[in-house]
Order: C-alpha cells, then structure tokens, then sequence
C-alpha cells in the first residue's frame, strides 16, 4: 500500500532507518497471521507486515510487534488478564503486540481502529482510528525523540 511505503520514506528522510532496516514478511509468513487472528487483520496492518514484518528501523523498538511475535500475542495477552485478574476479553480481539509487557495492542473485529490496554487501566482505549495513524503517531514520537 502506498501509505504504508510513505512512511518507510519518511523514516529514511528522517534518518531513523535505512533501506536495509526494512524487512518484510514472506508471503507464508503473513498467511500465518492472517491464520492465527481470529477474524482477518486490517489492510494497513497486512501492508506493514509485508514492508515491515521483521524490521522498521527505529520505529517501533522496543515493541514485541515483528514477527513471529504476533502469532503468540492473543496467549500472552490471556496470561496477563489471569495474572492481573482482570476482565480482559482476548478470544474475539486479535492482539498484535505487546510493549514491555504491561501494554497490549490489539484490533477488535469489524474495526481498523487500533486499541490499547495498559496494565492496571480499568479498561482499554482506542489510541488510533486505524493502524496507518497508529504508524504515523509512532513516527512522530520516534522524530521527537531525535
């Protein structure tokens, strides 16, 4: 998708990525994802999958988001709602990241909106309209940064 290489674009001109920093997912990798969510992912995030699957650089370090970690994110999730005690709902959400452990990120079905629960929040928030703008909030952030 063309917004999603505007953004690889941006990181370059930014100086936070070079061409050899962008790794995509193979085609059987992303089919995996597509496979593990229980309901088929947002085409924005299906596009960062293929430019960015393993790799973006220094957007979104830190955040267990490459893959193969969003195959195994919805268990991670479930591990924190039963540690927490919390009435998280994993089994209809598809749970794409996590960062440091205490924030989950995740689509819920029918939405290209982008959620967040934070360890310790009553409940989760929509951060972003869709996962374009969720990319693009993470490139801003990383540009403050320096």
């Amino acid at each position: 998708m063309r917004e999603v290489s505007a953004v690889a674009d941006a990181l370059i001109a930014d100086g936070l990525a070079a061409p050899r920093d962008f790794r995509g997912c193979t085609e059987a990798e992303v089919e995996l994802v597509i496979k593990a969510a229980p309901f088929e992912p947002p085409a924005h995030y299906v596009a960062f999958l293929r430019a960015f699957g393993h790799g973006a650089g220094r957007l979104l370090r830190g955040t267990d988001i490459f893959f193969p970690q969003p195959l195994e994110t919805n268990n991670y999730a479930r591990e924190v709602a039963l540690e927490n005690e919390v009435d998280l709902k994993v089994d209809d959400r598809f749970f794409f990241a996590h960062h440091q452990g205490y924030q989950l990120y995740f689509f819920e079905p029918n939405s290209p909106a982008v959620y967040l629960y934070t360890e310790g929040d009553e409940k989760p928030q929509k951060i972003a309209e869709d996962f374009l703008r969720y990319l693009q909030a993470k490139l801003q952030a990383e540009r403050s940064l320096g």
